[in-house]
């Protein structure tokens, strides 16, 4: 019964991945690098800590080069255009707390991924640390509370595999780094993740 439960699991996380894959599948790259997150939090100049829902559809709304489209259907999830990125490039902008997310928005037709791990380690080094779960993984830069998400094509219930060409999902800016360790970094390749 228990593996079953085990093969179950591991069947549903192969299907969300292949679904992210396919999604993937076809997506041109972007042009030109994805502005990171500062190492003060803020990002393209905005300073998302205590601002709230109209403040945060202000400023971004009144920021040179961003576009904004409130679409989705949460009021802490916004559509944000980056018009002067060559392609533009479109991504969802989430608040939380005193934290927010910056997600590769798939629902938009051949919409670029905000970037590629291989570029993101070339710019910021190393993460501290990786962590994984069953269907994506963590890279951790404690020292910009910064937390980059990546969805492998090849995953496993405790391992990876993480090449330099896999697509960034998300960027997370929150302090503290509230992920566990599981893996410490050693370059793009297989990894194991222990729980």
């Amino acid at each position: 019964m228990r593996n079953t439960a085990i093969m179950t699991a591991a069947l549903i996380a192969a299907l969300i991945v292949l679904i992210g894959a396919a999604r993937g599948i076809g997506q041109r790259d972007a042009g030109d690098p994805f502005p990171l997150p500062d190492t003060d939090g803020c990002w393209m100049g905005l300073c998302f800590a205590g601002m709230r829902g109209t403040q945060i559809q202000s400023a971004v709304w009144n920021h040179p080069g961003l576009g904004f489209q409130n679409t989705l259907p949460s009021p802490m999830n916004y559509r944000v255009i980056l018009e002067q990125h060559d392609p533009p490039l479109v991504v969802v902008l989430h608040t939380f707390g005193d934290g927010y997310a910056l997600s590769w928005d798939w629902g938009v037709p051949d919409n670029p991924p905000l970037m590629r791990i291989g570029a993101l380690v070339e710019t910021l080094g190393p993460p501290d640390h990786l962590s994984g779960t069953q269907n994506g993984v963590t890279l951790h830069y404690p020292a910009r509370s910064l937390n980059v998400t990546v969805y492998p094509d090849r995953i496993g219930l405790d391992w990876a595999y993480l090449p330099p060409d896999l697509p960034v999902y998300a960027l997370i800016v929150f302090p503290p780094d509230v992920f566990e360790a599981t893996a410490d970094w050693h370059g793009f390749g297989w990894y194991e993740f222990a729980y």
